[in-house]
């Protein structure tokens, strides 16, 4: 029994080696007071307490931006918006996140912009956003995505999601329902998708850009596109598409920019347009 319980502890003790979070608050000329963060948690546990000196004057509740590159952590620890519930931009970029949860962002009710890009997160999963009410901006791009939980942007009022470089092989509207009334720009380009269900944007009225660029398409249901009267900008350049269908811009009224290079389409059939 004590050389079984003087293992448990060693393993305890190896957990925890390496595992330290903290801040370099600095406030650059006409901008916010950020914390670097510098955070090496290889075994997303959470933490006490977040290490750091203040600027003179300056507590917790004045930080706005936390700034975290190159670092490594499984997860975001919940400490973190525990700690700066003021946050109004939140970047963590090429620092090994893998999971996200519903205790992520749960006290950060003042955050506008998330930024995770070249990450290796899977998916998103329920109630992720829920406490975010004034997210607006959320950019996940090039990291491992293959679907995001129905309920995953609930809470959210999301505006801008950037899902470019991951690998999504569908897409399911249901997805990104909650957030059908603020959603505008959508990207996805450089993904795996190869085929989209019939009125696939039903839901995303409000759109003015969709990038679908460089993925996998051959052909489009005729009415993939039908709900998008207020789309702007379109793009589907770099797929494997054959032929154009009259019926994918039958509803694009607001259509003013569409990029379809490196394709295969020969010619334009006539009255594309």
């Amino acid at each position: 029994m004590k050389l079984f319980i003087a293992f448990f502890l060693l393993l305890i003790a190896q957990s925890s080696i390496g595992q330290s979070i903290s801040c370099l608050y600095t406030q650059p000329v006409g901008q916010a007071y950020t914390c670097n963060l510098n955070i090496q948690n290889p075994g997303g546990v959470d933490f006490d307490s977040i290490g750091g000196v203040h600027l003179e004057g300056r507590t917790n509740a004045d930080v706005q931006v936390l700034r975290a590159l190159n670092q490594n952590t499984y997860n975001i620890p919940r400490r973190v918006c525990f700690t700066f519930q003021n946050l109004v931009n939140f970047t963590m970029i090429s620092s090994r996140v893998y999971e996200l949860s519903a205790w992520s962002f749960a006290h950060c009710q003042n955050i506008q912009r998330i930024e995770l890009y070249n990450n290796l997160i899977q998916d998103i999963p329920e109630d992720t956003f829920y406490a975010n009410p004034n997210l607006r901006v959320l950019d996940i791009n090039n990291n491992r995505l293959t679907s995001i939980h129905v309920r995953a942007l609930t809470g959210s009022r999301l505006e801008w999601i950037n899902l470019n470089f991951n690998q999504f092989v569908t897409f399911n509207f249901t997805w990104l329902d909650s957030v059908r009334e603020t959603l505008t720009v959508l990207d996805m380009m450089s993904n795996r998708l190869q085929e989209l269900q019939p009125a696939a944007f039903r839901n995303l009225g409000n759109l003015r850009s969709l990038n679908l660029g460089t993925n996998f398409f051959t052909d489009l249901p005729g009415d993939a596109f039908n709900a998008l009267t207020n789309l702007q900008i379109l793009f589907l350049h770099g797929n494997f598409l054959n032929l154009l269908r009259p019926g994918w811009f039958n509803s694009m009224f607001a259509l003013t920019e569409l990029r379809l290079e490196f394709n295969l389409v020969p010619s334009l059939p006539a009255r594309i347009f």
